[in-house]
Formats: structure tokens, C-alpha cells, sequence
């Protein structure tokens, strides 16, 4: 009876572990914002002097953002199990139409531009997006402290295939329009290094040793391109042994 190879048992239990457990970024940039009523959700002004004068004064809101993604498509209970949230700081002061900061900026309490989620399943292709849009009036001293709702957003994302890495990846452009404003966001997602697809779920690192095989992985699939000389499943079979135990063959036999 052949010995158990328990190293090669191991290296392929690992490699089964990698393959069902996918890896990749969903990366959410923030470009622009725009509120052109500067209205609150309800129809109010963010603060004072409306009632007064008739009507809401231009680029008085303090806007931060409340964002959150979770499985496509939205539904009642998507709020509720969120893959991740975010929440940024003021962007801008009494402001209604403005940039966000650019890539790699800081938006939040240990929160940069873009927004990533990194995710360890299977990608599915799609997903939802949150996003309420408040006026901070926790400054406010005569017409209350209390947040007013500016906008809330529900919107699905879909087609979003994943693609091999950040340097690759083809920004999908989104514009989530609510009852008031309008937020474009560019939409990124990659798998991590060693994982190919459009779901991130095939696990491949390139070879060339007599353990795991000899080969390349493919940059579109990931799947294994045996090198030069070396066939099979695992690429683990010269390609011309068989046609080198002929030659040997016809030697023996012409010595005899």
C-alpha cells in the first residue's frame, strides 16, 4: 500500500479552502453633491429665516452622509443586515452643491475616498445602496439642535462584474437621485491578488515544482495554462515522456 502523502493532502485541502472563500473590494468614490431647492426631505429650509422670508435661502445645509451596502436587490430588510456602513463628516458648511474630497482624502473619522468593502464571498455581480443625506444642526442655538433629514436614497447597483485588480478595474459611474438632491459615486470592484473572475472565486498562484505542478494562471479566468513541456489536469505530466520511452524502446530493441 502507497504512503500518505500528507503534505500534498494538506497543500490541496488549503487550496479547496481559498477556492470557497472568494476575496475582493467593492470601492465607492464620492464625487459630487448637489441639492439645487436646498430644501430638507420634508420640504423645509436646513435652517432659519424660511418661514420668514418664503423661501429657503441657497447653500445653508452642513451635509454629511449616512451609506450603506447590502445584498441587490433593496428591500425592507436591507437597513437592517448591511454588509457595511459609512459616515462622513461635513463635507462642506452651508454649502448645497459641492466636490467631494479627491481619491485617497479623508471624508471621516478613519474614513478615506474612496469607500471600500472588502468582501469574502462569492461576488454576486450586484448589490444595494443606502444613502441619507442630514444637515447638521448640532451648532444650533435658537431653532434647534436636532439633524433634519435632507434626502434618503434607495437604489440597486447592478452589472458590476468584479475584475482582477484596482490598476485593471473600470469605474462604473452612478447617480443616486432622491426627492431633493442628486450624488454621482464611481463604483469599483476588483478581486485580491491570486483570485480571478467576475465573482473573484477561482484561486490560482502560478507554479513550477514537482508538488503542485507546473503552470500559469490565466489573467482573465485563472485558469491553470500548463508551461511549455508539461500537460494535464495539474500539469504534472511531461508532454513528451511517452515519446521518450519510445526512443528508449527502439534503442533497446536495436541492440538486441
Amino acid at each position: 500500500m502507497r504512503p500518505i502523502n500528507w503534505t500534498a493532502l494538506l497543500a490541496a485541502f488549503l487550496s479547496f479552502c481559498k477556492l470557497v472563500n472568494a476575496k475582493g473590494t467593492l470601492s465607492i468614490q464620492l464625487l459630487d453633491y448637489n441639492n439645487p431647492s436646498s430644501k430638507d426631505y420634508n420640504g423645509g429650509c436646513c435652517d432659519c429665516c424660511g418661514v420668514l422670508i418664503g423661501y429657503c435661502p441657497a447653500n445653508e445645509c452642513d451635509n454629511f452622509f449616512r451609506l450603506f451596502v447590502a445584498t441587490y436587490p433593496y428591500t425592507f430588510f436591507s437597513a437592517l443586515s448591511p454588509w457595511t456602513r459609512w459616515e462622513t463628516h461635513i463635507i462642506a458648511e452651508d454649502s448645497d452643491s459641492f466636490y467631494f474630497p479627491g481619491y485617497g482624502h479623508t471624508v471621516g473619522a478613519g474614513l478615506k475616498n474612496p469607500l471600500t468593502y472588502h468582501f469574502t464571498g462569492r461576488w454576486p455581480g450586484a448589490f444595494a445602496i443606502g444613502l441619507d443625506v442630514w444637515d447638521d444642526d448640532s451648532g444650533n442655538i435658537l431653532i434647534g439642535r436636532a439633524d433634519d433629514l435632507a434626502d434618503h436614497i434607495e437604489y440597486d447597483v447592478a452589472n458590476v462584474p468584479a475584475q482582477k485588480d484596482l490598476q485593471s478595474a473600470v469605474a462604473k459611474s452612478v447617480t443616486l437621485t432622491g426627492k431633493r438632491s442628486s450624488t454621482r459615486i464611481l463604483v469599483r470592484v476588483y478581486c485580491d491578488a491570486d483570485y480571478y473572475g467576475t465573482d473573484c472565486y477561482t484561486y490560482c498562484i502560478g507554479r513550477d515544482d514537482s508538488t503542485y505542478g507546473h503552470y500559469k494562471c490565466d489573467d482573465a479566468t485563472g485558469n491553470k495554462v500548463c508551461l511549455t513541456g508539461w500537460r494535464g489536469q495539474d500539469c504534472k505530466t511531461r508532454k513528451y515522456k511517452l515519446q521518450g520511452q519510445l526512443k528508449k524502446k527502439v534503442v533497446q530493441i536495436k541492440k538486441i
